[in-house]
């Protein structure tokens, strides 16, 4: 989320517009719907940089590094990032249709828009020195982190580590 100072003589005070709204409001809901994949926009070509696990996405067979040409009869070569989005959005349980190019050919896969949830704690055990220390890194406070902490505090407790570390740092804040 890139917020901008608009028109306010206060420096801890920014304006969002819609878009930035409703971008921030999914960041701290801590799901949206849509399709579950990252797209970046290079010089001409939206590629497909990132399909989140068990998403719609994934299930339909998109993949990293596809190049998406088309959502539904819309080409979308050269098209900006939030047109390409605003594209692919839509209700839950509603069929968007993406077209990719892959390896030089052309393929359409059918997906079903569902909720995604996104991830706002990770984890992983540091070994050294004969202990294991949990690590939990918060990216940000959204409506899912408490629940996911939890899930994380408690997988790395099941594995017997000596101590924790709880990383906030780079968090943006939320609720």
């Amino acid at each position: 989320i890139q917020l901008k100072p608009f028109l306010l003589q206060d420096p801890n005070s920014y304006y969002m517009d819609k878009e930035v709204t409703d971008s921030f409001n999914q960041q701290i809901n801590g799901s949206f719907v849509g399709i579950g994949m990252s797209v970046y926009h290079g010089e001409s070509d939206n590629i497909i940089i990132e399909i989140f696990k068990d998403s719609p996405a994934e299930k339909a067979g998109l993949q990293v590094n596809d190049i998406v040409t088309k959502v539904g009869d819309t080409d979308v070569r050269g098209m900006v990032l939030t047109e390409l989005t605003n594209l692919i959005k839509g209700e839950k349980d509603s069929v968007v249709n993406i077209t990719v190019l892959r390896d030089d050919k052309e393929m359409s896969f059918d997906v079903t828009r569902g909720t995604i949830e996104l991830t706002s704690v990770t984890n992983k055990i540091i070994e050294g020195e004969n202990k294991k220390i949990g690590y939990i890194n918060i990216s940000v406070f959204a409506s899912n982190t408490y629940e996911q902490f939890n899930k994380s505090l408690k997988s790395l407790e099941k594995q017997d580590i000596d101590s924790l570390i709880i990383d906030v740092r780079n968090n943006p804040g939320g609720q």
